[in-house]
C-alpha cells in the first residue's frame, strides 16, 4: 500500500503516511537496494469493485470459513451506504502474490515524502532520478484480482 503522489488527485494524505511523515521519509530514504513495490489508493480508484458485488457474489460462498470470517469481519461496511468495496489491502497483497497477472502499469523512480507545511504526509514521485527506490503500481487488471477472490476464498 502507500501514498498516491501529490497531484494525482488524493484529497488527502494516505493515513498512514499523514500521520507519521518523519518515519516514511526515514525509510524512503534507507530504501535503495531493491524497490518497494507500492499499491497507492489513487490506483484502486480507477477499478471500483462494487460493495454489491463483494455482498452478494463474494460474500454468498457460504461453504467458505474464510468468507464467513470476512463477512463478519466486514459487516458494518457491508451495511453501509458506500457503493464501492474498499479493497486496499488484499489489492497490495494480490499484486505481491501475483505480480504479472493483476499489475498492468507500473512505473520505478523515488519518493520524496513531504514532512512539513501545508502538504505534510503527501509524497512526490520523483521518476527522473538515479535512486529508484519504488515501484509504484499505476493500473491493474481488477476482473483478474475478482476471479482470484472468487477462486482462492471458496
Amino acid at each position: 500500500m502507500g501514498a498516491c503522489p501529490l497531484g494525482n488527485g488524493a484529497p488527502t494524505p494516505d493515513f498512514n503516511y499523514g500521520l507519521d511523515p518523519e518515519s516514511v521519509h526515514l525509510f524512503f530514504k534507507n530504501t535503495k537496494q531493491t524497490p518497494i513495490t507500492i499499491f497507492p489508493g489513487c490506483t484502486r480508484r480507477k477499478h471500483k469493485i462494487h460493495m454489491d458485488w463483494r455482498a452478494h457474489i463474494l460474500g454468498s460462498q457460504r461453504n467458505s470459513e474464510i468468507i464467513e470470517f470476512l463477512n463478519k469481519v466486514e459487516q458494518i461496511a457491508l451495511r453501509s451506504v458506500n457503493s464501492e468495496w474498499i479493497s486496499d489491502d488484499s489489492l497490495a497483497l494480490s499484486s505481491a502474490i501475483w505480480p504479472k497477472k493483476i499489475i498492468t502499469k507500473r512505473n520505478k523512480g523515488e519518493i520524496i515524502p513531504i514532512i512539513g507545511g501545508l502538504h505534510r504526509g503527501y509524497v512526490i514521485f520523483k521518476k527522473q532520478t538515479s535512486n529508484k527506490n519504488v515501484e509504484i503500481v499505476e493500473d491493474y487488471n481488477h476482473q483478474m484480482f475478482q476471479l482470484k477472490l472468487l477462486k482462492y476464498l471458496k
